[in-house]
């Protein structure tokens, strides 16, 4: 069951962080009008920015903490929880052996 969570979190969570960078770079190359759009969206854009910094905090955390476990690349496992998110640091936390 919790594999199966896990799952759909990866899934989601990939698809999100994608379209959040894809909208960033899209903000980046074109001005956007905002009067097109509705009220809360650069509501949502924030908000957006903020997961992405928090998924930035847990790569950088999951790579370091990765570092003295034999077979695993810190900086493969850090680009690998940026995109899954808590899940890749619980499953860190669950193969602590």
């Amino acid at each position: 069951m919790k594999q199966n969570v896990y799952a759909v979190i990866k899934v989601l969570s990939i698809g999100l962080i994608g379209s959040e960078i894809a909208f960033e770079l899209w903000n980046l190359a074109t001005t956007p009008d905002w009067t097109t759009f509705p009220a809360v969206w650069p509501k949502l854009i924030w908000l957006g920015r903020v997961i992405m910094a928090v998924h930035l905090l847990e790569g950088i955390t999951a790579a370091v903490l990765v570092r003295d476990r034999p077979g695993l690349s810190s900086l493969s496992y850090g680009f690998y929880t940026f995109w899954v998110g808590t899940v890749g640091l619980q499953e860190l936390g669950d193969n602590k052996g």
